[in-house]
């Protein structure tokens, strides 16, 4: 969810308001319908891309704490930064233009406070800033503050 929002510059709009009603069952109902059909025949022109999306997702599960039992990840380089947070946004149903981790760590856990799938405990103990750089580690969808300076 912290990806998603951070792609969309207004905390106040449609979008950001839909995404914080739904609980964890909504947020998930779009994924299981795209993407659990294992017996679906893929196009070979179409393979990388979707390997680089499966990697992807792998690697954001993981960086939540999931098991890494899955090695061979293949990251497409034709895919910006941006491109990557967008394919994880557009899990929850959000794009957007803004850069992952261009974002006000306070104003992004107020946000959070409005969420069906966070409590306000879990809002305590989220450090947004070690998170934002967890993510940034393992996830090609943009550099660790400081980085590039």
């Amino acid at each position: 969810m912290v990806i998603s929002l951070s792609l969309v510059k207004v905390s106040n709009c449609r979008l950001v308001f839909e995404l914080l009603r739904k609980d964890q069952d909504q947020l998930l109902r779009g994924f299981r319908q795209e993407h659990t059909d294992f017996l679906e025949e893929i196009p070979i022109n179409q393979q990388n891309a979707e390997f680089h999306r499966i990697s992807l997702y792998w690697s954001l599960f993981v960086s939540c704490g999931g098991e890494d039992a899955f090695r061979p990840r293949k990251f497409d380089p034709k895919y910006t930064a941006r491109d990557n947070t967008n394919m994880i946004g557009s899990l929850v149903g959000i794009t957007g233009s803004n850069g992952f981790g261009d974002f006000d760590s306070q104003a992004m856990l107020n946000a959070l406070s409005n969420s069906q799938v966070f409590t306000l405990d879990d809002i305590h103990k989220l450090d947004i800033v070690n998170l934002t750089n967890k993510m940034t580690t393992s996830l090609p969808i943009g550099f660790p503050k400081g980085y590039l300076v």
